[in-house]
């Protein structure tokens, strides 16, 4: 499937998401558009971690957020398997674009984020992040603990 700025979904991202959606093998899986063969830009998979019984979400959400903005001036979208407390798991889907990255870029995750989306079944809670504060694991529970989420 293609979004409307072309971009193509590889199949390494369905298949690393299904680890994490169905399997629960991963915590999370962060995801970059880039060009990995024959230079046309796609969706390709940039990093997971699987779940740990020794680290607690915590450690996990902390990694996560390191990983998730090591490039300052690059977007990613991401997916975490997020422990809202309430006995509720959700599949919290983040299209981080930070402040500061080029207009080109920005406009490119804009337009091949809901392509992203409609490949991936199973997330329950969508944010749009441009600054840190609003992908804290704090602000993230918040919106998962939203009526509209439940």
């Amino acid at each position: 499937m293609s979004s409307m700025s072309g971009i193509k979904i590889l199949p390494n991202v369905l298949e690393q998401y299904e680890k994490l959606q169905k399997k629960h093998e991963l915590k999370y899986i962060i995801f970059k558009i880039g060009t990995p063969e024959g230079g046309k830009d796609d969706v390709i998979y940039v990093d997971c971690a699987e779940p740990s019984a020794d680290k607690s979400q915590e450690e996990h959400y902390d990694d996560f957020l390191k990983k998730l903005q090591e490039k300052p001036g690059e977007g990613r979208y991401a997916v975490f398997d997020f422990d809202c407390g309430d006995n509720a798991v959700k599949i919290v889907f983040i299209a981080w674009v930070p402040d500061g990255i080029k207009v080109k870029q920005k406009m490119l995750y804009a337009s091949s984020k809901e392509a992203i989306k409609a490949k991936l079944d199973g997330i329950k809670v969508y944010i749009q992040a441009s600054d840190s504060s609003e992908i804290t694991e704090e602000a993230v529970r918040a919106k998962c603990l939203e009526k509209s989420y439940r």
